[in-house]
Order: C-alpha cells, then sequence, then structure tokens
C-alpha cells in the first residue's frame, strides 16, 4: 500500500516513493506473469500457470487503469509545461496498456468460459508476453526519465501538493476525476 514514512507523520509524501511503492507491487506480479509464462512456454500449458496469469493480469489491470488515470489527471496536467515530448510518449504508452492487458484479460475470460479455439493458449501467452514487456519498459521510463524530471523542476511546495494529491487519490481508492466528481485536475503550477 502507498504510504506516507510513519502513521502521523505529519512530514509531507515523497512523490519518489509513492511511485516505487506502487511500481513494487506492479512488479511483483509480472513477476508472476513472467513465471507463469515460462512455465507454460517450458512444460506446456497448466492450471496452475493459467491461475498464475489470471490472478496476476487482474490485479495489474485494476492498478494499471488507476495508475493511468492518476497520471493523466493529476500529474500530466500539473507538469505538462515541462514534458510536453515525454508525456506524448507516456500517454501513447498507456493506451497500448490497455489495449493489450484489457486482450489479455480477455483472453482469460474466455479460457475460464471455456471459449477455447486453436490459438487460445497461444494468444494467452502472447499477451502476456507482450504486457510483461510494455510494462517493464513504461515503467522504467517513469523511473529513469519522468520522476528525475519532475523532483528539478518542480518547486519544493509544487512537488510536495502533487504528492499530498496523489496520496490522497491512491490512499482513498479513486483517482483524482472521481474525487472532483469530474472536474479536471487543479494545476499547482503558478
Amino acid at each position: 500500500m502507498i504510504h506516507n514514512n510513519d502513521i502521523g507523520d505529519p512530514s509531507p509524501p515523497d512523490l519518489i516513493r509513492l511511485f516505487t511503492d506502487e511500481r513494487r507491487m506492479i512488479f511483483l506480479h509480472v513477476q508472476k506473469l513472467r513465471h507463469a509464462v515460462d512455465s507454460i512456454n517450458e512444460h506446456g500449458f497448466s492450471a496452475l500457470a493459467f491461475d498464475e496469469i489470471a490472478g496476476a493480469i487482474r490485479f495489474i489491470g485494476f492498478e494499471i487503469r488507476m495508475h493511468i488515470e492518476n497520471e493523466e489527471t493529476i500529474l500530466f496536467p500539473s507538469i505538462e509545461q515541462y514534458f510536453t515530448t515525454l508525456l506524448f510518449v507516456l500517454k501513447n504508452e498507456h493506451k497500448e496498456l490497455l489495449n493489450t492487458s484489457g486482450k489479455l484479460i480477455a483472453s482469460v475470460n474466455d479460457i475460464e468460459n471455456g471459449f477455447i479455439r486453436n490459438t487460445s493458449i497461444k494468444e494467452l501467452v502472447s499477451y502476456t508476453e507482450t504486457t510483461i514487456s510494455l510494462l517493464e519498459n513504461h515503467l522504467q521510463k517513469e523511473e529513469t526519465s519522468l520522476l528525475p524530471f519532475i523532483k528539478k523542476s518542480l518547486s519544493d511546495e509544487e512537488y510536495n501538493q502533487l504528492a499530498q494529491t496523489l496520496l490522497h487519490a491512491h490512499t482513498n481508492g479513486n483517482t483524482l476525476r472521481t474525487i472532483n466528481s469530474g472536474k479536471t485536475a487543479p494545476s499547482i503550477a503558478a
């Protein structure tokens, strides 16, 4: 769970730590996906490997949707004046991630519901491998490009306010769009 330093800690949350905690949870499930797809590639399809994929992608699918919505409604509007090109790339990656993880979830649902074709397992493996690759590349890009530039570009006040807003959205299990009943994210830039 994303949290501040300690319960009752009055200091502002650290944006880098918020993203690190979130990425750590996603990467744990990416490792489960990788383990399961490696097992299928090496030993063939098994119920155990399938269940591992199904559980991991359902968690990742939910987390990625929330991660993307928080980025696009809270983070990106606050920093777009600094990172137009990078944000364009990240938004395109978001679309790819949602598309591919959606296909993987649909593949899992089809297999669970008995809608199995000759290509079902091949598609399951392909969508899993693509989802893993997209997630790893995207999260690494955020860690190595986006977060360091945010830390350098925003004032301490802007940085802390952004971190607090993201923490609030995440710990309430929703996004700023939900919190504001459809209103756009407030800009933290002066």
